[in-house]
């Protein structure tokens, strides 16, 4: 056992050599940025629950609101002279709200973003949607639905088929239907009026701080919490504090700058962009951040949110939600592809991947780990494909990534998830004008655990 032992290791050492190597080679094609410091708070949402509306649904996945001001000044370009933002991976929209409420331009600004999971779509057109509720409607309905969900009784509601919701340890039974009361509440008095998306996202908010669960990474963690007001007293806090925000926006007159402002959210593919198909416009910029090569399923994480809100009301349209994601995680059985192995000058690519692939040990996680690594650079080189068709000349691409390591402390299997996205961008035929490193992490001294690239379409030159 010994021997086998170490000659595992000793094998996963020449391979993991071999891999950062193949980094290493590939790092001298690449125009590296550190500027001498690092700006580590600029990949995560953290910040952003202290500012206005973007704190409206605390999305872990999320990154800074400062991002898009931040690259705008690194890139040398003006908010003020584009006219179309592209995010094909919008979350919950924080490019976008940045980009509306930072925006004083003078000509129409136009705001597209593109989001697979629908309950996720709905939180981004919910905020982007800010300056258009009536607030006065808002303060006088608050006090009302408060007093109507605080009178539930003995009404009882079915459970959505999700062991999930129906696990004790997870939620308390009362909370539990207290919770989907507010929600009938809500519906019965708003559905009909742009105000119920207000509603809806204020009560989806509470619901994590109703379970007992957090969101932990790639999964939902059952965790001892405190006890907690009950979920009128929640939402009230909720409400207020939303409506408040809308409050110190219109006395700021940030709402005056979005009527040169239009906005959509389109419940699609961020790596076709069919939803665009008809549509002629080219964008000025176009910033996402894709789902990174970290195992994490989306769905999964936000899945209470889904089947609560009645975005998911099956586990068929569970499932199928799954198989339509990016391939980052193995949660489903997804078609595999050979999109990267079909096309011309692959080489840095495929030597990236090979690189990658043998450095998986030889186990029953094996043959998934392969197909989530082909899978995601296929879809990720499938979304380069389609954003370089609406990119011009000037335009400009951002993509904020995270690296990740995989397997165990003894062998470990590094992914520089951003060597990869710009070894495709290359295929495509986008310039990388700049790798730009936002912050080290420990354990991770040989590999940038997240960046920023900046890939600027070649076409006519």
């Amino acid at each position: 056992m010994r021997n086998g032992f170490a000659t595992q290791l000793s094998s996963h050492n020449t391979n993991l050599q071999n891999l950062l190597n193949a980094y290493k080679e590939y790092e001298k094609n690449l125009p590296i940025s550190l500027n001498g410091k690092t700006h580590s708070s600029l990949p995560h949402f953290n910040g952003n629950k202290s500012q206005p509306v973007h704190n409206w649904f605390t999305y872990k996945e999320g990154f800074s609101s400062e991002l898009l001001g931040w690259i705008c000044r690194e890139i040398d370009i003006d908010l003020n002279n584009l006219k179309n933002i592209l995010d094909p991976f919008v979350g919950v929209a924080t490019s976008l709200l940045s980009a509306q409420l930072s925006y004083s331009g003078k000509h129409s600004l136009n705001l597209v973003g593109i989001e697979r999971n629908p309950f996720i779509a709905l939180v981004a057109k919910s905020k982007l949607d800010w300056h258009c509720y009536d607030k006065d409607l808002i303060s006088k309905s608050i006090s009302g639905l408060i007093d109507k969900i605080k009178k539930r009784g003995s009404t009882r509601f079915k459970i959505a088929n999700l062991s999930t919701l129906k696990n004790d340890k997870i939620f308390d039974r009362k909370k539990l239907q207290d919770l989907i009361f507010a929600y009938e509440i809500i519906k019965k008095d708003f559905q009909n009026l742009p105000e119920f998306s207000f509603f809806k996202l204020g009560w989806a908010s509470i619901i994590e701080s109703v379970s007992n669960v957090r969101k932990d990474g790639r999964a939902l963690r059952i965790v001892s919490k405190e006890i907690r007001p009950p979920v009128y007293k929640l939402l009230e806090a909720k409400w207020l504090e939303m409506l408040s925000d809308i409050n110190i926006l219109s006395s700021n007159d940030t709402s005056h700058h979005c009527a040169n402002i239009k906005h959509k959210i389109y419940e699609g593919d961020g790596r076709t962009l069919d939803t665009l198909s008809e549509s002629n416009s080219l964008f000025d910029l176009i910033i996402y951040s894709p789902p990174y090569l970290n195992n994490l399923d989306y769905s999964e994480v936000y899945k209470m949110e889904l089947w609560l809100s009645e975005a998911i009301n099956s586990q068929d349209e569970f499932r199928n939600l799954r198989l339509k994601t990016f391939r980052s995680h193995p949660s489903v059985k997804f078609p595999e592809t050979n999109l990267l192995d079909c096309q011309p000058n692959n080489q840095r690519a495929v030597i990236l991947r090979k690189s990658l692939i043998n450095l998986i040990p030889d186990n029953s996680q094996k043959l998934a780990r392969i197909r989530t690594i082909n899978g995601y650079m296929d879809d990720m080189l499938l979304a380069l494909q389609n954003q370089f068709k609406f990119c011009n000349v000037n335009s400009h691409v951002i993509c904020v990534v995270g690296n990740s390591i995989h397997g165990s402390k003894d062998k470990p299997i590094p992914i520089a998830t951003d060597y990869l996205i710009t070894s495709l961008a290359e295929i495509v035929g986008f310039e990388i004008v700049k790798l730009q490193v936002t912050r080290f992490t420990k354990r991770r001294d040989y590999v940038k655990s997240s960046s920023k690239s900046n890939e600027k379409p070649k076409k006519g030159n």
